[in-house]
């Protein structure tokens, strides 16, 4: 499974790539910056697993608790990946979302950012 994640609800800016067994992941603190690194930091992720966004399965964002404009901007860039896409997305609780746990099988195909 190739699963983009992406993080923006607080000061640090992280993105993650799930290829396989292996996971790739960027963070930074950018506070007030998040708009300009997010994308940058995933193309990145995606180019040094030799993927394009095509190839990704799912994307998921973190819902919070934090920033309500952090997650906004998080939940928009998955939507319009996904759409564009035809790839799931999906919002998880970031204090739920334990590191480099394994994701489950998504089984929704459409745009969802509605999380249990």
């Amino acid at each position: 499974m190739n699963l983009l994640a992406i993080e923006t609800a607080t000061e640090a800016c992280s993105v993650a790539l799930i290829h396989g067994d292996e996971v790739i992941a960027r963070s930074e603190l950018a506070p007030r910056r998040h708009a300009e690194r997010v994308l940058p930091m995933a193309d990145e992720l995606l180019a040094e697993a030799g993927l394009a966004r095509q190839a990704l399965d799912a994307i998921a964002v973190g819902r919070g608790p934090g920033a309500f404009t952090g997650v906004r901007l998080a939940v928009s860039l998955a939507q319009g990946m996904a759409l564009a896409s035809a790839r799931p997305s999906s919002a998880r609780t970031s204090s739920r979302v334990k590191p480099r746990s394994r994701p489950r099988r998504m089984k929704r195909r459409r745009c969802s950012c509605a999380g249990p």
